[in-house]
């Protein structure tokens, strides 16, 4: 994880770096739900959200804004989402069917996983927003209590 973050350090802003290394570590639980889902299949967006919730967190201590974190954690995670898009285009093109359904359907696919990666995006960033917002009023309660 640090050589990761070694690397990404000098190649993209922070708001990035932190995106990539949350958003990436996100992926695993995502694909353990996904598996655990079976045959259902249904796309869980709460690992985003949590690591959402740790980059808001890591934002506000860094002064970075949270809400572009999040929504970059959210892209990152939403990575996973090309595994069930493959599978359902190689699904598409092996059934017996005129091209024209194939061609709707495919057409549909990519539109539904657009809407699943803005999904994504918008999870992460409500977790990174809840995550600022959380540490700021524990910091301003802390800053209170001190000031007495």
């Amino acid at each position: 994880m640090i050589r990761l973050w070694n690397r990404l350090k000098g190649r993209f802003d922070p708001e990035w770096r932190l995106a990539i290394v949350l958003g990436l570590a996100s992926i695993p639980f995502t694909v353990a739900f996904y598996w655990q889902s079976s045959p259902d299949f249904t796309h869980h967006f709460a690992p985003v959200f949590f690591a959402g919730v740790i980059g808001g967190t890591l934002a506000y201590s860094t002064g970075l804004k949270a809400g572009r974190v999040g929504a970059r954690i959210g892209l990152v995670g939403s990575l996973v989402e090309l595994w069930p898009f493959v599978d359902l285009l190689v699904f598409i093109s092996g059934l017996n069917q005129p091209l024209g359904f194939s061609g709707l359907q495919g057409v549909m696919l990519v539109c539904f996983t657009l809407l699943v990666i803005g999904l994504s995006a918008l999870a992460g960033k409500i977790g990174a927003i809840l995550g600022h917002w959380t540490l700021e009023r524990t910091d301003t309660y802390r800053s209170r209590l001190g000031a007495h």
